[in-house]
């Protein structure tokens, strides 16, 4: 049984949370959605497409999936499928399509590998005569981290997860760095849900690290009592701004696991690649009186306990 490398949710807990972003074309009786990712791999964006008329539900289901390999003509949206994983063979059996993939398919990060699967099983779903998708790597049935099987999907079993209202919703899945269990390393907390318009992900990243984890293996990063004022996110900085609370005397966090906890947990979202942080809107301050703040920080994995 083939497994899923990295991924430790089966699909029926997962959220894949769609734009209402469409083709200007309206979308009539003959036609269907195609599928395809935005540019931050984080949401499905849906183009009108009009098949061709064909009996064949096999070669229907082919040229769907042929059309969505294609570059879309929408702006900042990618193929769901990566072009180094390739197909080996599509078949068509008492109402299942079943497709096939080379072993690149595991390679895979989580978040494009269920965004692709989701893209096919909404997309080929629309085929009159599919009544459910099948995914099997070389021949073999994909499972799991836990090696059971994802199973037969199609689109009532995706769309019942995440409800009607999809357009307001944006996926988060990302490492949180917490502190270890001694304080002076940090350590790193799977995170999968979601936000609405009015929370972007950064604020959601900087809450869970305010809020803390409870498990045993984790400590606080952040005085519990800090505030987060601001966080913005322009040409690839994110800017956090926090009250002076952050930068406690009390605090007994070791400042530089405090700074890159904030640093790294943001660094996971594709978009950033540096953060400022500054407290009451100030840079001049050193956090702990060790750390000046006036500077960009970047992703530092030699923090990260092992």
């Amino acid at each position: 049984m083939k497994r899923i490398k990295l991924i430790a949710v089966i699909m029926s807990l997962i959220m894949i949370f769609l734009t209402g972003c469409t083709a200007e074309k309206k979308k009539s009786r003959d036609d269907i959605y195609l599928y395809y990712i935005n540019k931050d791999e984080t949401k499905l964006v849906k183009t009108v497409y009009t098949p061709d008329k064909t009996d064949d539900v096999l070669k229907q289901t082919k040229n769907v999936i042929r059309q969505m390999n294609k570059t879309s003509k929408e702006v900042n949206v990618i193929t769901a499928k990566p072009e180094d994983v390739k197909i080996n063979n599509i078949s068509y059996l008492d109402s299942i399509i079943t497709i096939d993939f080379t072993s690149d398919y595991e390679e895979m990060t989580p978040v494009r590998e269920v965004l692709l699967r989701s893209a096919i099983v909404l997309t080929v779903s629309q085929i009159d005569g599919v009544g459910g998708v099948a995914f099997t790597v070389n021949g073999e049935n994909l499972t799991n981290n836990s090696d059971v099987p994802v199973g037969i999907m199609n689109a009532a079993s995706i769309v019942d997860n995440i409800g009607n209202n999809t357009d307001n919703l944006t996926k988060v899945d990302a490492d949180i760095y917490f502190g270890d269990s001694s304080g002076s390393r940090l350590k790193a907390y799977r995170y999968i849900g979601s936000c609405d318009q009015n929370t972007s992900a950064e604020k959601l990243i900087i809450e869970k690290l305010i809020a803390g984890n409870n498990g045993e293996d984790y400590t606080r990063t952040i005085p519990k009592d800090t505030t987060l004022l601001s966080v913005v996110t322009k040409d690839g900085i994110c800017y956090v701004n926090f009250d002076a609370k952050f930068n406690s005397e009390s605090s007994d966090i070791v400042p530089q696991i405090q700074i890159y906890s904030v640093v790294n947990s943001l660094c996971e979202l594709p978009y950033i690649n540096k953060v400022q942080i500054s407290i009451n809107g100030l840079t001049n301050e050193k956090l702990g009186g060790e750390i000046s703040l006036n500077k960009l920080f970047e992703r530092n994995l030699d923090l990260v306990s092992k």
